[in-house]
């Protein structure tokens, strides 16, 4: 069978074409919409698109801007370890969360063995002093482990936390600072 030019090139320009359409598609999904600017912040509408702030981490987040547009179930994130934290020691979150009154839920995290030294577990791990967390309740957590341990934030070094609130579920371990 005789392939011609015509045709190679016609395949290669719709897989070029399927690969730009895909890609931009698996890219708009990082989040709901936004720009992560204070006038468009990054809207937030599933379990999916919360782990993608923590992408934004250390000065990749620094002066972003992130908000809740539904309630959040994180039941999904519970099998394993469970949610690993936004933010570390050494990549701290930097940016604005505005839970806008929602309500995270199910968060789960359980830790076997000792995080690296200076870690915090929570849902936030570790905020600057440029960061601000507010409106957002953290509801039904089982947290366990070994370490510093939070609902919220682990480790505030600084940053605004306002207007927040954790209810039910526990939170234990040994060697904690909760």
């Amino acid at each position: 069978m005789k392939v011609s030019l015509s045709n190679t090139i016609y395949t290669l320009f719709v897989i070029f074409i399927l690969f730009i359409v895909l890609t931009c598609k698996i890219n708009a999904q990082e989040f709901d919409s936004g720009n992560g600017s204070k006038k468009s912040p990054w809207l937030i509408a599933n379990a999916e698109q919360l782990c993608n702030v923590r992408n934004y981490a250390g000065e990749a987040g620094k002066d972003k801007y992130f908000r809740l547009k539904y309630d959040i179930d994180l039941s999904s994130y519970a099998s394993g370890q469970g949610w690993i934290s936004i933010g570390s020691v050494n990549n701290k979150f930097e940016g604005y969360f505005d839970g806008n009154h929602k309500t995270i839920s199910n968060l789960t995290i359980t830790l076997l063995e000792r995080p690296m030294p200076h870690e915090f577990t929570s849902l936030f791990g570790y905020i600057s002093a440029n960061a601000i967390v507010e409106n957002v309740k953290v509801k039904n957590v089982n947290i366990s482990g070994i370490g510093s341990i939070s609902g919220l934030v682990g480790n505030n070094s600084g940053g605004i936390i306002r207007n927040c609130s954790v209810e039910g579920g526990v939170i234990s371990g040994k060697e904690n600072y909760i």
